[in-house]
């Protein structure tokens, strides 16, 4: 029995890293999608949505479509997150940090919305 183990070991172990291999290219696909408009607008909603949307306009700002964002005022810098007020307000590089009301974003999110930026901020 340990004669026929060993000479399938070689094999099982060939099969364990081809496995891992997989994993590790499908893992890489989806982080090669490119984030989008669709992709971060529920945290948009969640998030911003109460005081930048279309019943309030807090210091004029409108975050509930993309045609809003991308209007101007630097909030979204395509391609540029350091020049973009949305990244540096919801990380909290420029005061007050953004959302006012309630908890921080959670650091994931505030990853996707960078990652965004920086892809071009995609609509679609």
């Amino acid at each position: 029995m340990k004669r026929f183990a060993r000479s399938f070991a070689p094999l099982a172990t060939f099969g364990v890293a081809l496995g891992l291999m997989v994993l590790s290219a499908s893992s890489v696909q989806s982080e090669g999608k490119k984030t989008t408009y669709k992709d971060v607008k529920p945290i948009l909603d969640k998030a911003c949505i109460g005081c930048h949307g279309a019943a309030v306009q807090s210091d004029g700002i409108r975050l509930d479509s993309y045609a809003e964002i991308m209007k101007g005022r630097n909030l979204v810098v395509a391609g540029d997150p350091k020049k973009s007020k949305i990244v540096a307000f919801v990380n909290g590089t420029r005061q007050p940090r953004m959302p006012m009301s309630g908890k921080p974003l959670p650091q994931a999110s505030i990853d996707l919305l960078t990652k965004w930026v920086k892809e071009g901020a995609a609509e679609k």
